[in-house]
Order: C-alpha cells, then sequence, then structure tokens
C-alpha cells in the first residue's frame, strides 16, 4: 500500500501525522514494518528508508511531536486535535538507501 504523508523529523525519528480508522493504521497494527519513499523530481533524487513504525497517542512525546506539528504546518493550526483523538507514528529507520 502506498499513502502520500505529512512527516516531519524529530531528533532520531520521523513522525507522521495520521487518524484512526485509516487502512494504514489497521496494517501497522497487525506488523509494524514500514517503507518511507522522500523524493524529488528536479534534481532527480531520493532516500528510502525501511524501519518500524510505534504509534504514539498520549503523553510528553505525543505532546511534542504535536506542538513541531502546529508551529510548522497551518493546516494542525486550522483544525487542532488533542491526545487520543488521532495518533502519531514514530518511523525508526534501520535500513537506507539513496540516489542522486
Amino acid at each position: 500500500m502506498v499513502t502520500p504523508v505529512c512527516y516531519l523529523m524529530i531528533g532520531d525519528f520521523i513522525y507522521i501525522a495520521t487518524d484512526y480508522g485509516t487502512t494504514k493504521m489497521k496494517h501497522l497494527k497487525e506488523n509494524p514494518k514500514a517503507s518511507l519513499v522522500v523524493d524529488e523530481v528536479n534534481p532527480n533524487r531520493a532516500v528510502v528508508l525501511q524501519g518500524l513504525v510505534d504509534i504514539i497517542e498520549r503523553g510528553q512525546e505525543f505532546d511534542r511531536a504535536y506542538g513541531s506539528f502546529y508551529d510548522k504546518f497551518g493546516w494542525v493550526r486550522s483544525d487542532p486535535w488533542k491526545a487520543g483523538e488521532a495518533p502519531f507514528l514514530r518511523f525508526r529507520a534501520v535500513k537506507k538507501m539513496s540516489w542522486l
């Protein structure tokens, strides 16, 4: 399954905003392995990451991720949510590939 996502790099992890009830969440609950591709058309370059995902629903880590998304993205400020209403996915890369 391929799905566009909104993400931020925070420390050593990539955080992805998502919603409950999505196919992505269903799949990740069954199998936490995932891949992430970030590419650019001009110039043609990309990075491919394979890794593991944890679902972050509450607590200090949720609050830090939410604050970073809130500061960066207007869509978060215009439609805010609280802990327990929508989670973040914390992606930890274990394998990396790239090309220029």
